[in-house]
C-alpha cells in the first residue's frame, strides 16, 4: 500500500507565532506532528544584537537561511 502525501503549502502570514520577546519571534511552518516527526521548519525574527545563546544539538542539525542583515554562527 501506498502512503499518501499531502504537501503542507502556509502563506506569508501564515504559522503559529512564538514571542521570545517584544520583537523576537518565531512563526512555525511545520513541526514534528505535521510530518510526523521528520522536521520542523519556521522562520524567525530576530532583533539586533540578539540571538540564542550558544548550544549544540545532540540529535538533530540545523540549517540557517539569513534573509536578511548579518547572524554570527560559531561552528
Amino acid at each position: 500500500m501506498t502512503e499518501i502525501v499531502v504537501p503542507i503549502i502556509q502563506e506569508d502570514g501564515q504559522g503559529e507565532r512564538t514571542f521570545l520577546s517584544k520583537t523576537w519571534y518565531q512563526v512555525w511552518k511545520t513541526t514534528g506532528e505535521t510530518t510526523n516527526g521528520v522536521v520542523d521548519t519556521w522562520f524567525e525574527i530576530v532583533p539586533p544584537q540578539m540571538g540564542p545563546p550558544e548550544h549544540r544539538h545532540a540529535q538533530f542539525d540545523e540549517c540557517f537561511w539569513i534573509v536578511k542583515g548579518t547572524f554570527l554562527i560559531k561552528a
